[in-house]
């Protein structure tokens, strides 16, 4: 039998290996409701998530932290979702942002992988980014 300190760096060891190889989500929004309902709801999926309550802030974390995908708000007061998704090809051209937002208004860019309104239930907005992370990743109906 292994002493208790052993198991315990034992668990910690994988439970740091499982994180490294859950998908990591990089959620942008100024609501704060949002921001703990999206987080709620992809750590139930599989997914760790990053937060950020606006453009620096998420801008900082990508640069920091390896992310799969960006979902971020369109509307928010320091910079819209396309100046975000604009600065984020930059940094990290491979990584796919999604723009959630509530406004009608859609304006194409090359910098956004999938533009998505928040009557979408989440489930849908899950779908889109697992297909645009991975086609490895099965997708959970």
């Amino acid at each position: 039998m292994k002493p208790e300190g052993t198991q315990v760096v034992v668990a910690a060891a994988r439970l740091g290996y499982m994180l490294s190889q859950m998908p990591t989500i990089l959620l942008i929004d100024d609501f704060d409701l949002a921001v703990e309902t999206g987080r709620d709801y992809f750590e139930a999926s599989g997914f760790r998530v990053l937060t950020a309550s606006g453009g620096k802030e998420g801008l900082e974390l990508l640069r920091r932290e390896k992310v799969d995908a960006i979902l971020t708000d369109y509307e928010m007061p320091e910079m819209t979702g396309l100046e975000v998704a604009a600065r984020a090809k930059q940094l990290k051209p491979s990584v796919p942002v999604v723009i959630y937002s509530g406004s009608a208004e859609r304006i194409d860019s090359p910098f956004v992988a999938a533009w998505l309104m928040k009557t979408k239930q989440m489930n849908e907005v899950r779908l889109k980014i697992e297909e645009l992370i991975s086609p490895a990743i099965p997708a959970i109906p």
